[in-house]
């Protein structure tokens, strides 16, 4: 495992790696699921420890991890929240 730091294009990285590390289920994670890798995802307690860790795959709903398929999502509520209150 090798920490590359902030990247820029971190697609170009992704691309080649094997698989990402990341804590919990974050950014790192995310990115290269949308790039088609597998990723450890380590749980950790306040002070950093390393409760678990697992390699997961790609989900199949891959779709929803998509900025633009959560900023769509985020505005159809505000939307039906507009809707029931102004009416």
């Amino acid at each position: 495992m090798k920490y590359l730091g902030v990247k820029a294009n971190v697609e170009e990285y992704l691309k080649k790696c094997d698989y990402t590390a990341g804590i919990f289920k974050g950014r790192t994670t995310i990115e290269g699921f949308l790039c088609g890798k597998q990723g450890w995802i380590y749980v950790v307690d306040r002070e950093g420890k390393i409760i678990s860790k697992e390699l997961t795959g790609v989900p199949a709903d891959i779709e929803k991890y998509r900025s633009d398929f959560s900023a769509e999502r985020v505005f159809s509520l505000y939307e039906e929240v507009l809707d029931e209150t102004w009416g």
